[in-house]
Order: C-alpha cells, then structure tokens, then sequence
C-alpha cells in the first residue's frame, strides 16, 4: 500500500481509491489508531500521505475481486527492480485486466 501511494502521487495522481485484500491493514489505516510493533514505521508513512491528496478512500476487496492486483504482486516477487507500469501491463496480466475491464 505504502508502495502504491508513492508511486501514484510522484506523477500527479492526487484522486485515489486504495483497495487492499488485507483486511486488519484496511481496518488500521481506517481507523486511524496506531500499534506498537516493528510496523508502525510504515503505517505511519501510509497515514501521511493522504493528507497530501485531494481524495483518498481505503476500501477492502477480497482476492478473488482483485485478481489484477494479485497477480502482479506474484510478478513481482520475481523482479529485482521496481517496475511501474502507467498504462501498459505485462502481457501475462493483460487478460485479467481486460476482464476487470
């Protein structure tokens, strides 16, 4: 999630809707609370940038409903560089998203 918010507010993108498979991150985030742990780190970072959005909203998806999603994070388990695809997509993910489409 951390992640996503980057690198969708480095080119401009200041609407947003996040959608997580992670239900406690989505519950966290809503909330507003914090936890005591290794994590918080990151949260934290999570918690900053909507406040530099115009609109943020967290929602939670199950899997099976973000399968876009899914998939690319399995892709990229595999890369050693980061990779951030604007408007094009790896062609193996390119039937689910004309799917979602």
């Amino acid at each position: 999630m951390r992640f996503g918010l980057k690198y969708a507010f480095e080119p401009g993108l200041r609407d947003m809707e996040v959608e997580s498979d992670c239900s406690q991150l989505i519950s966290l985030v809503r909330s507003g609370s914090t936890i005591r742990g290794h994590t918080q780190v990151l949260i934290n970072d999570i918690f900053s940038r909507p406040r530099q959005i115009n609109f943020c909203s967290f929602n939670f998806n199950l899997r099976a409903c973000n399968s876009c999603a899914h998939s690319l994070a399995k892709v990229a388990l595999n890369l050693e560089e980061v990779l951030v695809w604007m408007e094009d997509c790896p062609a193996d993910i390119f039937p689910l998203v004309m799917v979602d489409k």
